[in-house]
């Protein structure tokens, strides 16, 4: 797994990130969520090992990132950028990837640029924006690390070719197991693509969701025969309540089964309870955020 630990960064005296934990299981999509300008592209520069925390450490399977070369030739790392190989070609990009990893599918990259229609024989300068993303992510899966790590990784992209790319990853997380960390600023884009995410603001992570975590957001539609039992459901962490007629709607950060087991013991007339989506879940925090 990645254990990102109490990461703090400051770039030119101005802090960017300030106490960051995450921990990102393997072999799973995970996003990272947040405004432009929210530290979402310096934390990924901290996993890859570009950049040295300044309090914490981020460890692959254990082991440090940062000054380890045997850690950093598991990860790929695709920034936001696309412009910095623009004067080779796809063909010359492989080859130049090759050189730093040593399990790289020459077989696979040829596949792709051939499924995506890429001419792996013209400069990249001639390529658009989402044309030249294509070819970077290609190279990202044929080096066969076990981490994938993605900058605004739709950037450019087409919805349909948005779909083609996310298939080929996918498919790349079943067969092999990779790791991959995407970020981005659209909610919708990553609740669509990742099992798991954190949202980074005010330079720190204000919420979490994992695939599998007993605590999460659920949302509880009900109707009591008298009024809402307050002591009954004490135990329970409420964030909020809403009342249309005799129907209450609770938001509430519990396990499933401690919310069931609170309402078992109240009059209700009927009980609903249902997780918030990805997405439900950041923007209902984001509303909080804000507020």
């Amino acid at each position: 797994m990645i254990k990102i630990s109490n990461i703090s960064k400051s770039i030119d005296k101005t802090s960017i990130l300030e106490n960051i934990d995450i921990e990102i299981r393997k072999g799973s999509v995970f996003g990272l969520i947040g405004v432009n300008g929210a530290g979402k592209s310096t934390l990924l520069r901290l996993m890859s090992g570009v950049y040295k925390p300044d309090k914490g450490t981020i460890t692959y399977d254990g082991e440090p990132v940062y000054d380890n070369a045997a850690v950093k030739q598991k990860i790929f790392f695709i920034s936001d950028s696309v412009d910095g190989y623009s004067d080779m070609t796809p063909k010359q990009l492989k080859a130049f990837v090759k050189n730093y990893y040593p399990n790289f599918s020459d077989e696979l990259f040829d596949t792709l640029c051939e499924k995506l229609k890429l001419d792996t024989d013209k400069r990249m300068a001639v390529f658009s924006k989402g044309m030249k993303r294509q070819v970077l992510i290609i190279a990202g899966l044929a080096a066969r690390t076990e981490y994938l790590l993605m900058d605004e990784a739709f950037d450019g992209l087409d919805i349909l070719m948005k779909k083609t790319v996310t298939g080929i990853i996918f498919d790349e997380v079943m067969d092999h197991g990779l790791t991959v960390v995407i970020s981005s600023h659209n909610i919708s884009e990553v609740s669509a693509l990742c099992d798991s995410a954190a949202m980074i603001s005010g330079k720190t992570v204000k919420f979490i969701r994992n695939e599998g975590s007993e605590n999460t957001l659920f949302k509880v539609n009900t109707a009591f025969k008298t009024d809402l039992p307050q002591e009954s459901l004490s135990g329970l962490n409420v964030i909020k309540t809403e009342k249309t007629g005799s129907v209450y709607s609770l938001i509430i950060k519990e396990s499933k089964e401690n919310i069931e087991n609170a309402f078992a013991s109240c009059e209700t007339l009927f009980f609903d309870i249902f997780p918030l989506t990805l997405e439900e879940a950041f923007l209902y925090e984001a509303e909080n955020i804000e507020s």
